[in-house]
């Protein structure tokens, strides 16, 4: 199979984890240690545990992911917990809850997650780009590093420059870079003495907030559209949103694992998309399923937890009027400060989760 044709596949292959030829159906999947695929490796599974060896490119998707075999080609993995102690001799990209990289990408990296962390012993032939809410580069890069992160720590060698948008960014003394260190915060960075940077140390300001004269307006008609959205879709379309909101109540873990993959990797495939000669207008078309999807998740994860707080309760409320309830409340929420962005995140990527695999499983029984 062209690999242009796997890349097409994506949002069903390993975002919404559908099965591979080699894990069909099973909770959990398993390649041992001898056995070799040749060819493309697709495995899904509650837990996935990939020990031997793939000739091409491996594709994987699971709660709890594992990767300690051989991959000769590219791989390209999602979960809530990721662990990738082998041999990738070409690219990766990662998504999960936890992503942990202790053994060796010969090219580049692209990893996404509330906590990724290359610890001493990984290696990264290429560059990285990393986007996470707690991030630790303690290994070998020899290219270049671009990272978002509420908290990086760095703490190994990275060959080219680093380019940073952080939080809070820490540089320990065992850090070496060389090249230049560029890092846009509200904080300055904590360098270490030892610390080596061989180029230029230079910090970018955050522009300053606008001043908030018309915020209250603008937050109240914020609440009403949210109201209005929220109301036609439990009105209009009840089946949808319950069966995504179950998704997230059967697998919470798995479906914010999903989210994040769908929300990293599905701009990728509508570029991919739209440069084939007919594929424009599928990848406009995905596109807006793709804003939409977006704009929704949120409305699903308010479902999924005053679902949960009515069975725990006990309480009699129409689910409707609980759910709406539960949109205002989450507006309020959203106003605070630092946990107000935390939770629309949180919000956006379990919603987004359940979404996909909702509808994938809809779409199974058609």
């Amino acid at each position: 199979m062209k690999r242009w044709l796997l890349l097409l596949a994506l949002p069903v292959l390993a975002l919404a984890l559908s099965a591979g030829a080699e894990a069909k159906g099973d909770p959990s999947t398993v390649l041992p240690s001898d056995q070799t695929i040749n060819g493309d490796y697709f495995a899904r599974g509650g837990t996935v545990d990939l020990a031997g060896t793939v000739t091409s490119d491996a594709y994987v998707a699971g709660g709890t992911v594992t990767v300690s075999g051989t991959i000769n080609g590219d791989l390209l993995v999602a979960g809530g917990t990721v662990t990738v102690s082998g041999h990738v001799l070409g690219n990766m990209r990662v998504a999960g809850g936890t992503v942990l990289l202790s053994g060796t990408v010969d090219k580049n990296v692209t990893a996404g997650g509330g906590t990724v962390d290359l610890t001493s012993s990984g290696k990264i032939g290429g560059n990285v780009v990393a986007a996470a809410g707690t991030l630790g580069l303690d290994g070998q890069i020899g290219g270049s590093v671009k990272l978002a992160a509420s908290n990086a720590d760095l703490a190994g060698t990275v060959g080219g420059n680093v380019d940073a948008a952080a939080g809070q960014l820490h540089l320990t003394s065992k850090v070496l870079i060389g090249g230049n260190l560029n890092y846009t915060s509200r904080n300055d960075a904590t360098i270490d003495q030892g610390a080596t940077v061989s180029g230029n140390t230079s910090k970018h300001a955050l522009p300053e907030r606008p001043k908030r004269g018309f915020a209250w307006p603008v937050h109240l008609w914020q609440l009403l559209s949210d109201l209005g959205v929220a109301a036609l879709l439990f009105g209009l379309f009840p089946r949808f949103a319950v069966r995504a909101a179950d998704a997230v109540r059967r697998r919470p873990w798995p479906a914010l694992g999903i989210g994040l993959a769908t929300l990293l990797l599905t701009p990728v495939v509508i570029i991919i998309v739209a440069i084939t000669l007919i594929g424009l207008p599928v990848a406009f078309i995905m596109a807006g399923a793709y804003a939409l999807a977006i704009y929704l998740s949120k409305f699903i994860s308010v479902l999924w937890l005053t679902n949960w707080w009515a069975d725990r309760s006990g309480t009699k409320l129409n689910w409707v009027w609980l759910a709406l309830a539960g949109v205002a409340v989450l507006w309020l929420v959203e106003l605070v400060p630092i946990l107000g962005p935390i939770v629309a995140a949180l919000a956006l990527l379990f919603g987004l989760g359940g979404i996909v695999t909702g509808q994938f499983k809809a779409w199974r029984r058609t």
